[in-house]
């Protein structure tokens, strides 16, 4: 849903997962087209075929996030 959305705030302890593989399912079309588009296809394809859980830094890195809000605020 994120990579749909013009601005996407996360608090500082927010953790994000594209579950796809360890669920069995293909990914939607927001992973598959929207993320390579993005982040290339490489990391993309990291995030997907992975799976693992990122910190609210890496996704700010990834430009998944438009900025990180501390907690106490958000």
């Amino acid at each position: 849903m994120l990579a749909h959305c013009d601005f996407v705030y996360g608090g500082e302890s927010a953790k994000f997962q594209l579950p796809f593989v360890t669920l069995a399912l293909v990914p939607e079309f927001g992973s598959s087209y929207l993320l390579p588009l993005r982040f290339g296809y490489t990391r993309a394809a990291e995030l997907i075929l992975l799976g693992e859980p990122f910190d609210v830094s890496r996704a700010a890195e990834l430009g998944l996030v438009t900025q990180v809000v501390p907690d106490q605020s958000f």
